[in-house]
């Protein structure tokens, strides 16, 4: 159907993707079509960070102040997602910078259920830079996501994305529907 669709207030309709540059007039496409997904889905809830001693919010900027804070998320701690899949990879994204004036740095850890981890330091700067960890196991299950930093330092943390899979891709809200284009219509 070329009839447009409204799918949470954006209007959508006469979708073409061609091979090249140029752009030509609509045709539908008559044979069958693919899935595509936009956007992936983001299972990481930040504002189950205010949940944990130690984080603030301010127009989606998540500021971490206490020291030594330690943060774990998963199934059985602050319900950010229902499971983990088995032997399946997760990718943690996110932008980050930190107080200049303070040292220490945070760290990301995967946990898996026979309790060994994936992990990974990370120094931030003072200016926003993006980040990813990929877990790295495809026979084990997660358990758990970590964070955690000490000493004097306060960090910012924004656009945080866990998914699955081993990229990390365009951040995308967490509670956004992923919208398959060939089933547009249909909702």
């Amino acid at each position: 159907s070329n009839n447009p669709t409204t799918v949470d207030g954006l209007i959508i309709s006469n979708i073409q993707l061609e091979k090249g540059t140029t752009a030509t007039t609509y045709e539908p496409y008559t044979r069958q079509s693919y899935p595509l997904y936009l956007p992936v889905e983001n299972i990481f809830n930040s504002d189950k960070l205010l949940e944990a001693n130690g984080w603030a919010e301010n127009d989606g900027v998540y500021t971490g102040v206490n020291s030594a804070l330690h943060t774990a998320f998963g199934p059985s701690t602050n319900g950010i997602y229902n499971s983990f899949q088995q032997g399946q990879q997760y990718t943690f994204s996110f932008d980050l910078r930190q107080d200049s004036t303070g040292f220490g740095a945070l760290v990301i850890r995967f946990y898996y259920t026979d309790n060994t981890y994936d992990g990974k330091q990370i120094d931030g700067t003072s200016e926003w830079k993006r980040y990813t960890f990929t877990s790295t196991s495809t026979t084990k299950t997660l358990s758990k996501l970590i964070l955690s930093y000490g000493n004097t330092l306060a960090i910012q943390l924004k656009n945080i994305q866990l998914e699955q899979g081993t990229k990390a891709n365009h951040y995308t809200p967490y509670g956004t529907t992923p919208i398959e284009l060939n089933k547009i219509g249909t909702y």
